[in-house]
């Protein structure tokens, strides 16, 4: 019968990552049963009614030159198979029943004896590493026999030594360092992070083509021509995999479980990851948990051992353009001033080559809807070795990590700040697009938080609903650290301590403060009726007062239909009178309650001020003042017009106070109504109005010309 494995696909590179040797008992004599068996997990190997041998999966990741991996959820690739479906399953010779054959008789191995039942296995150091060079032959009550002689094969709740792994999940638990799971003491079931630590080191000894390099060079450790060299003594066998309807299925190739689970919580929990290593390549892919696949122990090791810090290179910040050119690659991100603080307007895209971030190891690379994103791990971001996972770590002020000279990790008080500066609106972080409910909301200041979500729970998951963010703050009872996020449909930006093994996203803040941003060419107006004082502005042609009048006589009309809000005189002083449209314009004339030589503001000079600047669409925010709106960014005040969300008062009621701000026109639309201009809290445009004149509103004068 002809067994092919379908839907692993893995794309054709020129350098082959990893994977699989053969390690049976090197002694002369087995043990008897009762000395070699050890069983880990009581779960036993249910068939499923199917008989055939495809290999089921959920995904698959391809790794490439670059260390990156691209998802496809679930569909059938264009790239080459790493098996050949068109090669026909050759049988491994039988012959061979000392695992050590397989060796390479020019490595000096060392040996491991695993106290648990006896067996011993060659050991070989590859670089930081030091890896079994057989397989695990551990007997367990769901362990299968290899038909080459290379070890025995294991569901995944036995590899990762989980009785219940089929009906949870346990990302959690099992995508942490060094994990052991079936593995002696000391040593551990190695995860994706491991396998790409090996294959940078391989590369970078010069060889390409990882795959001769990794393999056995017997002749019948892999099927047709065998081009292997063996070099570092990792002597890989074809010995395949076994179905979880119990067929084995050789393909030319092996398999590895890995201590990860296939894709994020939301997914199925009936598949684990797995490296697959076959004639035309290799990669990380999933399998069915009930299928039995290989185990290649590695010994517990410092994965930072030969790393190093980000170089200490510069940066060019262009505070014209809103740029930063990141100097160690010469990326340019986007900026943007918020207040007293400048902020990256992207997410952080670097990697440190043999250092903490290096890809595949510390960072995470994906693409979804046609963004990159770069994710980190804390101890990345933190650029510090991944040992402070379980403890607390002692950051600086101003702590640099991944971020380029002059930029740091933002601390949760600096994200604090932010939040505070912006008027705790969370819809000044977000942009209208990306997010799968586009917000109707712009913000201004463009930090642009993007919903890439995160690698958790051993996968990425959330694009266009989540977003989460790094600070340099960890906590100090746990192996956590905090983050700052927003989900899609939340009012609100949050934080949380999270573990730092997983990968979030990186923004970085500029450690000088920014000068803000304050409109300050104002001219000035006393009033000779009472003194009183105002800033005035010159918009175009216009010169306008740039605070609310603030006058009162003892007249009826201006006693009787003026208000101070909620009736407090210290309320006049900061937001000035709200004035009927009788009393702003002294039943009807032009000059109204303002000063001699001044006049209450007519649509023409509304019309005057409209054309007379940049942004008419958004002409409420910059006329805005720089202050006082609640739920709201933090305004630039353009024109020093400083609009003040002063309310209005309406059948015996104040309204709208730190939400709007409402100025009469000195013309009526008819008799009950006047026009009037108002902007208010949620939106940036200046809108006009005709409504009853018996609502009390705010006035602005404007300078007669001459």
């Amino acid at each position: 019968m002809q067994f092919t494995l379908k839907n692993v696909f893995c794309a054709c590179v020129g350098i082959a990552m990893l994977f699989t040797a053969c390690g049976e008992d090197s002694t002369s004599s087995k043990p008897s049963d009762d000395e070699s068996e050890y069983s880990l997990s009581s779960s036993s190997d249910d068939d499923d009614s199917s008989s055939s041998g495809k290999k089921s999966k959920s995904s698959s990741s391809i790794s490439n030159d670059s260390g990156k991996t691209s998802s496809a959820s679930g569909k059938s690739s264009s790239s080459p198979a790493i098996f050949s479906s068109s090669s026909k399953n050759v049988a491994m010779s039988s012959a061979l029943h000392n695992p050590d054959d397989y060796l390479n008789p020019d490595i000096n191995y060392g040996t491991l004896t695993d106290p648990r039942d006896g067996q011993t296995y060659k050991t070989v150091k590859i670089g930081i590493q030091t890896w079994m060079a057989q397989n695990l032959n551990l007997k367990t009550d769901s362990s299968k026999e290899s038909e080459s002689s290379c070890g025995k094969l294991y569901p995944w709740s036995e590899a990762v030594n989980i009785k219940t792994a089929f009906a949870k999940k346990y990302c959690g638990l099992t995508s942490k360092l060094n994990y052991q799971g079936i593995c002696p003491d000391g040593w551990h079931l190695p995860a994706e992070h491991d396998w790409n630590i090996l294959k940078k080191y391989i590369v970078k000894q010069g060889y390409k083509d990882i795959g001769p390099a990794l393999r056995s060079k017997n002749a019948d450790a892999w099927p047709g021509e065998n081009d292997a060299t063996d070099v570092f003594g990792f002597s890989l066998v074809a010995g395949g995999w076994i179905s979880y309807a119990g067929v084995h299925v050789t393909n030319n190739g092996t398999s590895f479980w890995l201590p990860e689970e296939s894709g994020p919580s939301a997914v199925s929990t009936e598949y684990g990851k797995d490296v697959t290593f076959g004639t035309l390549g290799f990669g990380v892919s999933s399998n069915f948990k009930k299928a039995s696949l290989f185990v290649r122990c590695i010994e517990d090791y410092d994965i930072d051992k030969e790393a190093k810090p980000a170089p200490k290179e510069g940066s060019i910040y262009d505070s014209i353009a809103n740029t930063l050119t990141d100097l160690r690659d010469n990326k340019v991100y986007k900026t943007t001033q918020i207040v007293d603080q400048i902020w990256m307007a992207e997410n952080l895209k670097y990697v440190t080559e043999g250092g903490y971030a290096d890809m595949g190891i510390g960072t995470k690379y994906t693409i979804s809807g046609g963004i990159e994103s770069y994710f980190y791990r804390w101890n990345s971001a933190m650029d510090i070795p991944n040992g402070n996972f379980n403890e607390t770590y002692e950051s600086t002020p101003k702590h640099q990590g991944i971020c380029p000279i002059g930029w740091h990790i933002p601390t949760v008080a600096e994200f604090d700040h932010l939040y505070k500066n912006l008027g705790e609106n969370v819809y000044a972080f977000i942009p209208d697009t990306l997010w799968s409910t586009k917000n109707a909301l712009r913000t201004n200041f463009h930090f642009d938080l993007q919903p890439v979500g995160y690698y958790i729970d051993c996968g990425f998951e959330n694009f266009s609903y989540h977003a989460g963010l790094w600070t340099a703050d960890n906590q100090s009872d746990s192996a956590q650290a905090y983050l700052y996020y927003y989900s899609l449909g939340g009012n609100s930006l949050n934080k949380r301590g999270i573990n730092k093994h997983h990968y979030l996203s990186v923004r970085c803040l500029r450690d000088q403060p920014a000068v803000i941003n304050e409109f300050r060419d104002f001219g000035s107006l006393t009033d000779p009726r009472d003194y009183k004082t105002y800033k005035t502005t010159k918009i175009g042609d216009d010169i306008w007062m740039a605070e609310n009048l603030n006058y009162i006589d003892t007249t009826t009309l201006l006693k009787e239909e003026s208000f101070c809000f909620d009736k407090k005189d210290s309320n006049c002083t900061i937001f000035g009178r709200l004035y009927t449209w009788n009393a702003a314009t002294l039943n009807g004339t032009e000059q109204g309650v303002c000063p001699d030589g001044w006049h209450v503001s007519s649509r023409e000079d509304w019309n005057n001020l409209e054309a007379n600047t940049v942004d008419r669409k958004e002409l409420g925010y910059h006329l805005k003042s720089s202050g006082m709106w609640n739920r709201h960014e933090y305004p630039p005040n353009t024109y020093g017009f400083s609009a003040i969300p002063s309310g209005y008062y309406s059948n015996k009621t104040f309204w709208g106070s730190g939400y709007q701000a409402d100025y009469w026109s000195n013309q009526e639309f008819n008799d009950s109504t006047a026009f009037f201009y108002s902007v208010s809290n949620d939106s940036d445009v200046l809108s006009i109005y005709a409504k009853g004149k018996s609502v009390a509103r705010a006035v602005r004068c404007v300078k007669n010309k001459e």
